[in-house]
């Protein structure tokens, strides 16, 4: 087979499920999320350092027919140069029954996180990857309103040989 460049590339995921495919009940509701919040909170960039108040806009949006949750990340930190964005894209492994979520963003980050609804509804999100070139581990509960709005989350993370630290928590207010 020969490609040929053509389009103007990624469409935004309008197109409809793959064999008319509806998505599983743990990514149904996380889809009640879908929207726009401004979001407020603190971030800690090494073990030992202090928290650095952050903020942005983190936009969510249903794609094939919420097959797929599409989040596009756009902040800044305190005190530090630029512009953060980050994107993660939800979906379902069903031979794992879980949601996958993978991430980057334009300071490096790349990862692979695995959640699940707990008993209280939050989500749990673990991640296991290598962060400033040491292995790290983390966990982020998330919180939601009645309605599915996201409320806010909290992670906390190992790196290296570290004690474990809080090394993220922020707020989110829907946008109107």
């Amino acid at each position: 087979a020969t490609f040929t460049r053509g389009g103007k590339g990624y469409a935004g995921g309008d197109a409809a499920p793959f064999a008319g495919a509806k998505p599983p009940l743990a990514l149904a509701k996380l889809n009640r999320s879908a929207g726009v919040y401004a979001t407020e909170g603190s971030m800690v960039v090494l073990p030992g350092q202090p928290a650095v108040k952050i903020t942005g806009t983190d936009a969510f949006a249903t794609r094939f027919g919420g097959m797929v949750l599409h989040g596009h990340t756009e902040g800044a930190a305190e005190g530090l140069p630029g512009q953060y964005v980050g994107e993660v894209y939800w979906g379902h492994d069903a031979k794992q029954d879980c949601l996958v979520g993978v991430y980057v963003s334009n300071m490096g980050e790349a990862m692979t996180m695995q959640a699940r609804w707990t008993a209280d509804g939050r989500l749990l999100a673990t991640t296991a990857a290598l962060s400033q070139g040491q292995p790290m581990v983390q966990r982020m509960l998330m919180d939601f309103t009645d309605g599915g709005a996201a409320k806010g989350a909290v992670a906390h993370s190992i790196l290296g040989t570290a004690a474990p630290f809080e090394s993220f928590r922020a707020t989110y207010t829907p946008k109107k």
